[in-house]
């Protein structure tokens, strides 16, 4: 029965904020805007995650930036642009935004193992839902080179990837990302 009294209290008891910087509650968070909607693709989940755990309150630690920060330039291959930075941790994990001229564009979470969705890419705070797909043997997501996105990352300082299951996965700078994503839309003819 305590168990009983004790749930119910749980359930009617009002959302926490996520504390600034601690994964854990934001997970939690996530968790409960999961259990009160009709499920992670639903709009309700969506604004809730938006609102109450990854809002102004919750400001996830951003790995330190290079110095430099994005830089962009063609690929190996010669015919891909690309702007982005590798994660400082060393994982070989990035984030990119690259374009092959008069074919296809595309934001790339680079060395990310997650499954296919809609991720919440937020910008400084603010949730934006993006589908990942992993047609080309990483994630991806097709923006077009005029993609409005592309702008909200070239003004943001900080983005938070949390992926299709609710999870924080990842945390990029922004530093000089819109010089180096307006060199790759340039060549793109975005």
């Amino acid at each position: 029965m305590k168990r009983l009294v004790f749930l119910a209290l749980m359930l009617c008891a009002p959302p926490v904020m996520a504390q600034h910087g601690d994964p854990m509650e934001l997970q939690r968070c996530i968790w409960r805007c999961l259990a009160n909607s009709p499920g992670a693709q639903s709009a309700i989940y969506h604004q809730c995650v938006s609102r109450l755990c990854t809002g102004p309150q919750y400001q996830p630690v951003t790995p330190a930036p290079v110095a430099q920060g994005w830089s962009a330039g063609k690929a190996a291959d010669g015919q891909t642009w690309s702007a982005g930075l590798a994660a400082a941790d060393g994982s070989g994990q990035g984030l990119y935004f690259q374009c092959i001229p008069g074919r296809d564009s595309y934001l790339m979470l680079y060395g990310l193992r997650a499954r296919e969705g809609v991720f919440q890419i937020s910008i400084d705070g603010r949730a934006y839902p993006l589908a990942f797909h992993s047609r080309r043997g990483e994630l991806t997501s097709d923006l077009p080179p005029s993609a409005p996105f592309l702008n909200l990352l070239g003004q943001g300082r900080a983005i938070a990837i949390v992926d299709p299951d609710g999870v924080y996965r990842a945390g990029y700078s922004l530093l000089n990302a819109q010089g180096a994503i307006w060199q790759v839309r340039a060549a793109c003819g975005g």
